[in-house]
């Protein structure tokens, strides 16, 4: 028998969990180990079992053990992923009463050698379970996260990415759209722009305008969902119709297309109809070809596919016109 606590024993739980799979086994063994483990690669793979299959029994286990680590901080959990993975399992049965718990989760600092943001999967996750419980409170302090670019991860861009789709959930788009003016980090202010739905048509040019000049791949894939997601406005299809034609790399321009085409709404077959009417790249038109492709059998995308057949040279005027 492994001496317990030693790295044979953890390997010995990890196979015992594996094989157990769907096992009616399987659940007395996570209780058992996500009530007294020690080990953390051994309870964070418990509690990934509970976060697929929630267990409201185990409330008053997880918040112990949050507790728990909370007060021993990065000694025992440096880096915050074994609290990270207890607040991930507590979400879907989090109770009013964890609210004081939550607020502390959300506003923990711990930089490390390797992240000077950490933890902030536990940030991360204490703002989704507080907005189960009350989205106006989760949205103020998704604000306050979404603003902290200190403590902003330069690698992933949480907790505040995570931030940004908790205000989208919450409705509140203006703190999102105010946070692509300013600029922040590339993966929040492509989540921004991914998460909103409901600009004003005024605002709609200058904040793509805006993104397009952070001259950034990243943010451009943010903003080709922005155009997708987008409630249909004439200025959103002016808008898309210019970036395809004069700024999008190859590689954007595919992933637009091909957005498009899943979506199969017929204000944006019509604006990429307008584009690939005139689009004289090679590379271009091939990306068009490809995306459109995958569903050329669609009585909606066939006319599109002529345009750009590689017999068929650009041409103005209305599909079948």
């Amino acid at each position: 028998m492994p001496r317990p606590g030693s790295a044979a024993d953890a390997r010995r739980k990890l196979d015992r969990l594996r094989a157990l799979g769907s096992s009616p086994q399987l659940l007395p063994l996570v209780t058992e180990l996500v009530q007294s483990e020690r080990q953390p690669e051994v309870l964070l793979a418990a509690l990934q079992v509970l976060a697929d299959s929630p267990q409201p029994a185990l409330h008053d286990v997880l918040t112990a053990r949050y507790e728990e680590f909370e007060r021993t901080g990065r000694r025992a959990d440096a880096g915050g992923f074994v609290r990270a993975a207890l607040l991930r399992a507590l979400e879907p049965i989090v109770l009013p009463g964890d609210i004081p718990l939550l607020v502390r989760a959300v506003a923990l600092h711990e930089p490390t050698p390797q992240d000077a943001a950490a933890p902030t999967g536990v940030r991360a996750a204490a703002l989704a379970a507080m907005l189960r419980l009350d989205p106006e409170l989760a949205a103020y302090h998704a604000v306050v996260v979404l603003y902290d670019r200190r403590h902003t991860s330069q690698f992933t861009g949480e907790p505040a990415a995570t931030a940004a789709r908790v205000l989208a959930a919450a409705g509140q788009e203006v703190a999102l759209t105010g946070y692509v003016f300013a600029g922040g980090h590339p993966d929040v202010v492509a989540e921004c722009l991914r998460e909103l739905r409901n600009l004003p048509p005024s605002v709609v040019a200058p904040l793509v305008e805006v993104a397009r000049a952070m001259r950034d791949e990243t943010v451009a894939l943010g903003l080709c969902d922005f155009f997708v997601r987008h409630q249909p406005r004439d200025e959103l299809r002016t808008a898309m119709v210019d970036f395809m034609r004069q700024e999008a790399s190859n590689e954007v321009y595919y992933y637009l297309a091909a957005a498009i085409v899943a979506e199969r709404r017929d204000d944006l077959l019509e604006a990429l109809a307008e584009v690939a009417r005139e689009e004289t790249g090679r590379e271009k038109r091939k990306a068009l070809r490809e995306a459109l492709s995958v569903r050329a059998a669609d009585p909606a995308i066939a006319p599109l596919l002529d345009l750009v057949r590689e017999d068929s040279p650009p041409r103005r005027g209305r599909i079948g016109g």
